[in-house]
């Protein structure tokens, strides 16, 4: 008979009795010494509260395929700290005809009292889990009061480095990154802008922190800027979202520094906010043929006639990244942006086709949602099944059978069973949910297509094609004399001269 050992570890469990060396090979003697072929062993280090563990679906695959007759697991727990999901897989198991053995308690019989210890083992599995997860949290939560914070992994905020060992290190200042960042911060105090802060920090050459495990930037970004002068850390306050606390840690700037250019920020932020009198429908949704690099939109007047008029350029070419790309040509607005909007109109919101493309998405939902609902009807049998036990307890007790203690005691695991049940078919419910909401925005989007078709509103408002360019997922690109637009949604896509002819057209 073909079996197959699935071992497992989480982080939190790296004890000798449970590390994967130790697991096998108890797996491997229970199988020789019970007649059994291995011919796989598949291995996961993570969580046993998921369902979506890369070995274990290997085993399940072999399960589908009757590749195997049997899998062997060390204990229970192994397979799963989830109540639900242990049953899950024992009846998924046990439907393909697979036998399911334990070094620890033999094979799995289906039996009313091998399926009530089984689920008891389950319980406790659960019930240590959460344990685990406290026991974590409360460590944490002790080392961030110690001093120590969290969150911040290898690679610490830029003007602070780590000092001391792996499991007692903490915060310290880095002198010569921390005086770029008092400057950083001064520059915002006088209301420079975190674009023109970032320019002026790359043309100082002054070098960026690298992303994790990538290497320094050649320059600063504004985003960038604007996340350091609104962190906390700098004026000596790290702050844990996860356990809701503020660490002290050795401070950059005085407290007072750091609530005046929030204050700025926040001036910063409305002005722009005031300035921005022109909506630019193409917003978020342009780039660059050349650098990649998104473009944004304008505004330049002229004195003789005091008209302002508004242009699409690339965001490194103008400077806001550094001179980086050579394609400083600018756009207007108005051109592109009739271009991309009559393109949507006449060939993309095609009522046929956006049917037919609608309906290719929802295709491809289908056997998602089918899934769900396998998985779903599964958790509801399991639920039910816990009602009919507690149903069929309170008749054995007034039978006399069994005693109150008794009845008390098993009716619990039937209750646990049931709560962890629920709470894998709240989940289901919840991405079944999703999957109905993109139906409503496809309807309202063919809806919209209707409306805009009937009342040929060419011209919409800056809003409406927005909304109509999210709904597709529009994306353009520019290029020196053309622009390529595409929706991602229908699979549309085309090339548009500048002056304005399509050259050519691809579905």
């Amino acid at each position: 008979m073909h079996a197959v050992i699935y071992a497992r570890v989480s982080t939190e469990e790296q004890g000798d009795n449970f590390s994967i060396p130790a697991q096998l090979a108890a797996c491997r003697e229970y199988a020789e010494r019970n007649g059994l072929q291995v011919v796989a062993e598949c291995i996961d280090t993570m969580s046993g509260a998921r369902l979506d563990r890369p070995g274990l679906q290997q085993v399940r695959d072999l399960v589908s395929q009757q590749l195997v007759q049997a899998v062997i697991v060390y204990h229970q727990d192994r397979l799963s700290r989830n109540l639900a999901h242990f049953l899950y897989l024992r009846d998924e198991f046990q439907n393909a005809r697979i036998a399911l053995h334990f070094t620890t308690l033999g094979q799995a019989r289906d039996t009313p009292e091998d399926k009530l210890i089984q689920n008891m083992i389950g319980s406790f599995a659960e019930h240590e889990r959460l344990r685990i997860i406290e026991r974590t949290k409360q460590g944490r939560r002790a080392r961030l009061l110690s001093g120590k914070p969290l969150g911040l992994g290898n690679h610490p905020a830029y003007g602070y480095h780590w000092h001391g060992t792996k499991h007692d290190r903490h915060l310290h200042i880095n002198e010569a990154e921390a005086a770029i960042v008092r400057r950083i911060f001064a520059w915002a105090l006088e209301g420079v802008p975190t674009q023109r802060i970032a320019k002026l920090l790359t043309d100082m050459g002054v070098t960026p922190r690298g992303r994790a495990g990538r290497p320094p930037r050649p320059e600063w970004d504004h985003t960038t800027v604007a996340g350091m002068l609104r962190n906390p850390v700098y004026k000596g306050q790290y702050y844990s979202a996860a356990h809701n606390l503020f660490v002290p840690v050795p401070a950059i700037v005085d407290a007072e520094t750091w609530e005046a250019v929030q204050e700025q920020l926040t001036r910063n932020q409305a002005m722009a906010k005031r300035n921005a009198k022109r909506v630019y429908s193409l917003r978020g949704r342009i780039r660059c043929g050349i650098c990649g690099n998104r473009m944004s939109g304008n505004g330049a007047g002229t004195r003789a006639s005091g008209k302002t008029y508004h242009y699409y350029m690339c965001h490194a070419a103008k400077g806001a990244l550094i001179a980086s790309c050579n394609h400083g040509t600018s756009y207007r607005a108005e051109r592109l942006e009739a271009l991309v909007w009559q393109w949507v109109i006449e060939t993309v919101l095609d009522e046929t086709r956006l049917v037919r493309a609608i309906e290719a998405a929802r295709a491809n939902e289908a056997g998602q949602r089918e899934a769900l609902e396998h998985e779903r009807a599964a958790y509801a049998r399991q639920i039910a099944e816990a009602g009919t036990r507690t149903a069929r307890l309170i008749e054995l007790y007034t039978a006399g059978v069994c005693t109150l203690d008794e009845v008390a005691a098993t009716k619990k695991q039937y209750e646990l069973q049931r709560q962890s049940a629920q709470r894998e078919l709240d989940r289901i419910d919840a991405q079944l949910a999703a999957l109905n909401s993109h139906h409503a925005n496809r309807d309202a989007l063919l809806a919209m297509a209707r409306a805009l078709k009937a009342a040929l509103q060419i011209e919409a408002t800056p809003e409406e094609q927005m909304k109509v360019y999210e709904a597709l997922d529009v994306q353009v690109v520019v290029r020196e004399n053309n622009i390529d637009v595409r929706a991602v949604l229908t699979g549309d896509a085309g090339t548009f001269l500048i002056a304005g002819e399509p050259i050519s057209s691809t579905r």
